[in-house]
């Protein structure tokens, strides 16, 4: 990534913290108004970087092979970390049962997992109708129906479908908006974001004092607002973006960006350390959010320097020789 672009990797750490906030045990109203942007900012960044310049088969087999293979790989070491603290072999069939549903089948250990299973799913579909339909009006329009179509049909609703499927119809919405609207957000600057700012604390004060009272949360359907739900994540969007183009070249946009790269190994990762933590250690909050953060952190620098785990858990490709030629696993 150019030193242009550093700003996705810093958004991208600066978000990861606020999921891990947004699992953690602190205030209530810090904890929902996380939930109004951080899941809805990530895919708006993964719709920002969509390359349109792609053969549709060979997107689908990669960005699979990609997510896929990580997936099963965090999940049966997240499984083995439960199985160390309980020792109850009896939920073993369960849990790979629920694994392998995924979505809302999936219990708090794996309360993340949810999202890549929906971000993959989401990309494919985006990427069949950029084929499919082509007229860039008419993808517009049949993404703000299912938006609707979720919102009428969807939200507050306790389906457990298979790999969250049912979130797609809303997260292609905050896709779109990230593959549409790369010009105006390669534009965004300090003064987009100080407004940004002061609309998305003035949103904060608004929920506080019993203004208004939102909720939004992809994974659990929850999603209330037509208006609201495409409001308040962009608000929050550009305030993130900002922000990051802001400190990227300062000490900690470095910090930030580092995480960012390693976003993923910290979603799958967090949680399962935040439990430990609260089984084992009697420490304040902000401890236990600190070493979510870190030993995530730690376990991808070891997983980097091993070929197998780069395939295994970072959905990198490793090439080899088979046959004195080189093929990409």
């Amino acid at each position: 990534m150019n030193q242009e672009k550093k700003w996705i990797n810093v958004a991208k750490g600066v978000l990861i913290v606020f999921v891990i906030i947004g699992h953690s045990q602190l205030n209530e109203n810090i904890i929902k108004w996380t939930y109004w942007f951080h899941m809805p900012t990530f895919i708006i960044l993964s719709g920002y970087l969509f390359n349109g310049s792609y053969n549709l088969k060979e997107l689908i087999s990669k960005r699979s092979k990609r997510m896929l293979i990580p997936y099963f790989s965090f999940a049966l070491l997240t499984l083995i970390i439960i199985q160390l603290q309980s020792h109850n072999l009896n939920e073993i069939s369960l849990y790979i049962e629920n694994i392998l549903r995924g979505g809302r089948s999936l219990g708090y250990n794996y309360g993340v997992y949810w999202y890549p299973m929906c971000l993959l799913l989401t990309t494919i579909t985006f990427a069949i109708m950029i084929k499919t339909i082509k007229n860039r009006i008419v993808i517009a329009i049949t993404i703000i129906t299912l938006y609707i179509v979720a919102h009428l049909y969807i939200a507050n609703n306790d389906y457990k479908v298979f790999w969250s499927a049912d979130t797609v119809l809303i997260a292609l919405f905050y896709f779109g908006l990230g593959c549409y609207g790369k010009s105006i957000i390669n534009k965004i600057n300090t003064l987009y974001g100080i407004v940004a700012v002061f609309v998305g604390g003035l949103l904060i004060c608004c929920d506080y004092v019993g203004l208004i009272q939102y909720k939004l949360d992809i994974k659990s359907n929850l999603y209330n607002h037509m208006i609201l739900d495409a409001l308040i994540p962009i608000v929050f969007t550009v305030a993130i973006i900002s922000i990051s183009k802001l400190i990227q070249h300062k000490y900690a946009g470095l910090l930030f960006n580092k995480a960012g790269k390693m976003s993923m190994t910290i979603m799958y990762l967090h949680l399962p350390v935040m439990i430990v933590m609260r089984s084992y250690f009697n420490v304040s909050e902000w401890i236990t959010i600190i070493v979510a953060i870190g030993v995530p952190i730690g376990v991808h620098l070891i997983f980097e320097r091993i070929s197998l785990f780069n395939v295994l858990f970072l959905g990198k490709q490793h090439t080899i020789k088979y046959k004195g030629e080189e093929r990409s696993v």
